[in-house]
């Protein structure tokens, strides 16, 4: 008799242990940029979601600006430094800066959608059209 333990491990199969890892490094971070600038979360730092669109906005704007996030696939020089204070950079949306690739954009949307996932909770469907839309146009302005 397969018991629900069993059942609930194998469908935490459906994710391989590095994408698992790589979404977990890409919510921490997600996590300390909410931190940093002042958005709600847990009494133990966990994000409360459902996320409003004013806060994605701002952290897919803070991703597509940042210079300094760790990551093996960024354009250009690599550093190994995380500044997690929002850059005022204007609307440069990684035009003439050094940001991370469209596929790690991509890779921080599949990590917040595996997170909403996990906390059973269902992403809005005008979020995941806008972060679609977003990162459509951040691939053809970098």
């Amino acid at each position: 008799m397969i018991t629900s333990t069993a059942a609930d491990h194998i469908f935490s199969l459906r994710i391989g242990s590095k994408s698992l890892k790589n979404y977990e490094s890409k919510i921490n971070t997600i996590k300390t940029y909410v931190i940093n600038a002042g958005h709600q979360t847990s009494p133990h730092n966990e994000l409360v979601i459902p996320l409003s669109i004013e806060t994605i906005k701002q952290i897919f704007g803070w991703l597509s600006t940042s210079t300094q996030l760790p990551n093996r696939n960024k354009r250009g020089n690599h550093t190994d430094q995380i500044n997690l204070i929002p850059e005022n950079n204007g609307n440069n949306f990684g035009e003439s800066s050094v940001t991370i690739s469209a596929s790690c954009m991509q890779g921080y949307k599949s990590a917040l959608r595996w997170y909403y996932k996990e906390k059973q909770v269902t992403m809005d469907s005008s979020i995941n059209e806008w972060i679609d839309t977003f990162i459509t146009v951040y691939k053809k302005s970098i």
